[in-house]
C-alpha cells in the first residue's frame, strides 16, 4: 500500500521500511515515501530537544 500511495516500486518500499537507517535508494524516491505519510497525517519532527521523530497530526472532533 505504501508503494502505491508513494508511487514507487514495491521493492523501494519494502527496502525503505526494512533497512536500518537511511535506504540505499534515490532521494526522489525517499521524498516521495514522506510526502505519501504527511499526507496521510504523520508529522515528521526534526529536532525537539529529543532528537527526531514523528507523530501523528491530531484529528478533528
Amino acid at each position: 500500500m505504501l508503494a502505491k500511495r508513494a508511487s514507487v516500486g514495491f521493492e523501494i518500499a519494502l527496502r525503505a521500511q526494512k533497512d536500518p537507517g537511511l535506504p540505499a535508494t534515490m532521494g526522489l524516491e525517499l521524498r516521495a515515501i514522506r510526502d505519501a505519510f504527511k499526507r496521510a497525517g504523520v508529522i515528521f519532527i526534526e529536532t525537539d530537544g529529543e532528537g527526531p521523530g514523528v507523530r501523528l497530526q491530531k484529528g478533528e472532533g
